[in-house]
């Protein structure tokens, strides 16, 4: 965590659980931490970018962090909150 911190993705461990994702060894498997997050992230923005493919990076992250949900934490911890998909989605461009 730190200043560098633009949103944050589900990832972690909540209430005891994990994320369920693909697995090399298995067809499924739990996991958490930035590999689970970065799965949201990149969902997210293939999403949008299928809207309109002609948005550039900058715009992109400026509808990131307009459209995510603040947690109540300190924007350190986690920048202008949780990645929204259906905010981010329906937002104007």
């Amino acid at each position: 965590m730190g200043a560098e911190v633009d949103i944050v993705a589900p990832g972690g461990i909540y209430k005891g659980k994990r994320i369920l994702s693909t697995s090399i060894d298995a067809w499924y498997a739990y996991g958490d931490g930035t590999s689970q997050a970065a799965a949201h992230v990149t969902g997210t923005l293939a999403l949008k970018l299928q809207q309109n493919s002609h948005l550039s990076l900058d715009q992109i992250r400026t509808l990131l962090k307009h459209t995510a949900t603040q947690l109540g934490y300190p924007p350190k911890q986690q920048g202008r909150g949780l990645i929204a998909v259906e905010p981010l989605l329906a937002a104007p461009e």
